[in-house]
């Protein structure tokens, strides 16, 4: 399927200067909505509405390089007419190129919740979404590259990925990467091809009938490896159309970096080398530091899990 990207660079720019004149074209599957560029050559959305909606009662917003006009009439120049027409219009108003990319980007992920005929209520939480991505640019990722791609190799290599999705951590700051019922997996990453990690002692204490299994993986720098931005699109493959869990996928790698669209796709690694390393502990075998006073809280080591008895990913159950 050809990328927002792609037909938005092939949009030629309106010659009028009023800037809720648009170059636009369909978006493919749903063609009541529109990506569209506007005589500065900016891309913006236009999101048709169901024709019990057409008054929409919120002021214009313009914040985080975002502007929002709803229940806008514009003139819409495409490939087959010229027209005008009513759309809530979300527009990036900012000058750096790659957050103009990841604006289409967050687009090719949530667009396909809207539905061709959309209400209010859909486009206004869709738009929320938007605010919130862009409201965080800027800031430090919350994982490192490196850590979330250990992350998305795990999903992408599990059998019950649709599973692994639900239970993926919605804060980047959850203490383990999956929590499943009965179950805690924690995925560690190491660049030198050492099993050496880092851990805090809550994550190697398991508390009641619930297990906690440590995934070793080797993430090594390699110019023709794979990217983030590939693993999300072999997940995506693999859940079938499901819309809530690939959104769910690309939101959390967004929100995780912080509008790095560098860190999207630029940074490769050793997919072979990761795949045939990986190595699964269960927490139990690993040894930890006993008799802490209990005044003394978070506290955390470095551990070496190279002799340690492991498993392989298929071991972990998820029905214990």
């Amino acid at each position: 399927m050809t990328s927002f990207e792609e037909i938005f660079n092939q949009l030629p720019k309106p010659s009028a200067e009023d800037e809720y004149v648009f170059s636009a074209e369909q978006i493919p599957n749903f063609p009541n909505h529109r990506i569209a560029k506007n005589s500065k050559g900016k891309p913006s959305f236009l999101f048709s509405i169901g024709s019990e909606d057409n008054s929409f009662e919120i002021p214009k917003q313009k914040l985080y390089n975002l502007a929002i006009v709803h229940d806008l009439e514009c003139q819409i120049n495409d490939s087959s007419e010229n027209f005008t027409g009513r759309f809530s219009v979300l527009s990036y108003v900012g000058e750096d190129a790659e957050l103009a990319t990841y604006f289409l980007k967050i687009g090719e992920v949530l667009i396909p919740t809207l539905g061709s005929e959309s209400n209010k209520l859909v486009i206004v939480n869709i738009i929320k979404k938007f605010i919130e991505l862009f409201k965080e640019v800027g800031k430090h990722p919350k994982k490192t590259i490196q850590g979330l791609w250990a992350e998305l190799l795990v999903i992408s290599l599990v059998a019950n990925t649709e599973e692994y999705i639900q239970a993926w951590h919605n804060n980047p700051e959850d203490r383990f990467d999956f929590s499943f019922q009965n179950l805690q997996v924690e995925i560690k990453s190491n660049a030198s091809r050492s099993r050496e990690h880092h851990f805090s002692l809550e994550q190697l204490i398991s508390i009641g009938n619930t297990e906690t299994f440590i995934v070793s993986v080797f993430v090594e720098a390699l110019s023709n490896g794979k990217s983030i931005e590939d693993l999300v699109h072999e997940i995506s493959f693999k859940l079938q159309g499901s819309i809530e869990l690939i959104e769910k996928l690309n939101m959390t790698v967004f929100t995780t970096l912080n509008g790095n669209i560098k860190g999207i796709s630029e940074f490769k690694f050793n997919h072979q080398l990761a795949i045939e390393n990986l190595k699964a502990y269960n927490s139990k075998n690993v040894p930890v530091i006993e008799d802490i006073p209990k005044h003394i809280s978070k506290v955390s080591f470095q551990c070496d899990l190279e002799n340690i008895e492991a498993s392989a990913l298929s071991d972990i159950n998820l029905e214990n």
